[in-house]
This record gives structure tokens, C-alpha cells and sequence, in this order.
């Protein structure tokens, strides 16, 4: 019938869509299905739009300046780290420039490279005082079985400095991998929770040229304390299941800050 697909992907590239229409927007949320970070030119059938995205992760919205449109079809470029999903709204005020990159690439600042004191939560069988990390390592591959076998929240402190801050740059904090979840102070000041990757979080408010302070909470899953305890005599373990499908033998699952700290900076 001569009509162009609502959206054109490229049949190579693991991403699915749905559409909906009101008054004046066009919004269409996409998924990355895989775990792999993709790149591609997706074709909307839209024309005379403004094309925004949406991260429901953390809220932020921005135009996407870098796009096409031909006919009633708008190009645009899009990229997703593994499993990434998010909104793309056209709506009617059409105000990009049509330059620049839609998702430029950050530059590293620093990395935080001083030793990490990291806290494990009490009552949780972790160690009874705080330990310090000279560089940041899995928990499950350490040789202290109250670490290794640990299930819960830890706090991992440190400073790092800013030497400038320039207008219109936004920085961000970059903790590489973690498993599996994680809340960030910075200056003592609550900034945000992290779950997914990319691992990035905006800490523009919160940093001050010099020194500042970070706080980041991790919390990792139950089944590495339960893989400790499947060790011990039967009257000795403290945590069990109805249904026990955890074996001695099983493999702990990563755990705690996995990668360096980084401060990166980005202009959009």
C-alpha cells in the first residue's frame, strides 16, 4: 500500500519498539535485547519534529540535534549500551540545530585512585571494623571469608579533587561495574541510586572546584551468604530457603565495586 514502516531497524539489530500518538507527540520506547552495546540509524515515520529523548532511569530529557528528514521520514542515530531502553518523543516545536553528535562521547576527568575505607553492614556477618581497598576487587574473590561470603549493604568513602568546572559541561561519576546496586552521596548530599548500566551518574549540582567527599552504597545479592552457609554444619547456618536449590559448589556471584572510579566530563 506504499507506506513506509512506522519504524525502520535495521534487521541485524536486536531492538523492539512500540508507538503511541497524542494530540501533539509521537512517542516511541525502545529496547535493546541484547548485551551488547549497538549502534544504527533508526528511520521514524515522522516528519516536522522535534526528536527528544527521554531517560526514565534518571529523568533526564534532551533534543537530539543530530537527525534527517525526507519526506515524511525522520533518520536519526541512536545507540544503547546492553539491555538500555528508552524513550524517543517527537514533538511539535521543531528547535535543533542539526549539529553535533547525539550521544558524544565523555572525557575522562580522573580516575579515584587513592584507597577506598569500606563499611559492611552490621549484623550481616561482615567484618566487625571498616577495611580498606587499596584497589577496588570483587568481594567474592576475596580471601576473607566474612567478605567473601558477605551479603548486604557496604559503604565505600573517599575524596577526590576538581580542579575546574567550565560552563555547560556536565560531569558525571562513572563506576564501571558493580554488582548489583548502588546510592551515591556526594558531599554528603543524597545524588542518586544506580541499578544498570551504563553505571553513570550526573553529579554537576553536588561537586565543588577542590576537594570533595563521596559516599557510595552497595548492595549485592543474598545467594553468596547462602552459597557460604550450604558450607557449614547444618546447626551452624543462619540463612535458608523453603525451597534449598543452593549447593555448596555453586559460583558466587560478583559483588561491590568491580572497576576504577572514574569523573567524566560531557557537552551536549
Amino acid at each position: 500500500i506504499n507506506l513506509e514502516k512506522d519504524v525502520d531497524i535495521p534487521s541485524e539489530i536486536p531492538v523492539l519498539f512500540a508507538h503511541r500518538r497524542t494530540d501533539k507527540q509521537d512517542i516511541y520506547f525502545l529496547t535493546n535485547q541484547s548485551d551488547k552495546n549497538i549502534n544504527f540509524i533508526a528511520k521514524f515515520r515522522v516528519n516536522n519534529k522535534q526528536p527528544q529523548i527521554f531517560d526514565a532511569t534518571s529523568g533526564a530529557i534532551r533534543n537530539l540535534s543530530n537527525f534527517t528528514q525526507s519526506g515524511n521520514i525522520t533518520s536519526l542515530s541512536l545507540q544503547f549500551v546492553p539491555s538500555e531502553s528508552y524513550f524517543i518523543v517527537f514533538s511539535d516545536e521543531k528547535n535543533a540545530n542539526n549539529k553535533g553528535e547525539n550521544f558524544p562521547t565523555p572525557v575522562l576527568l580522573s580516575t579515584i585512585e587513592s584507597p577506598w575505607k569500606v563499611s559492611f553492614e552490621k549484623g550481616k556477618r561482615g567484618p566487625s571494623n571498616p577495611v580498606t581497598f587499596n584497589s577496588l576487587t570483587d568481594w567474592s574473590t576475596n580471601s576473607n571469608d566474612s567478605i567473601k561470603y558477605f551479603s548486604g549493604t557496604a559503604t565505600y568513602s573517599n575524596k577526590f579533587n576538581v580542579a575546574k568546572i567550565e560552563e555547560g559541561e556536565q560531569i558525571l561519576l562513572d563506576l564501571g561495574n558493580l554488582g548489583n546496586m548502588a546510592k551515591i552521596k556526594v558531599n554528603g548530599k543524597y545524588v542518586g541510586g544506580l541499578w544498570t548500566a551504563p553505571w553513570r551518574i550526573n553529579v554537576s549540582q553536588f561537586i565543588v572546584k577542590g576537594q570533595n567527599s563521596i559516599e557510595i552504597e552497595v548492595v549485592n545479592l543474598w545467594v553468596n551468604r547462602m552459597i557460604g552457609d550450604s558450607k557449614l554444619p547444618l546447626n551452624e547456618r543462619k540463612t535458608w530457603a523453603a525451597n534449598n536449590f543452593i549447593n555448596p559448589t555453586d559460583p558466587l556471584k560478583p559483588s561491590g565495586l568491580l572497576s576504577p572510579v572514574k569523573l567524566l566530563k560531557i557537552k551536549y
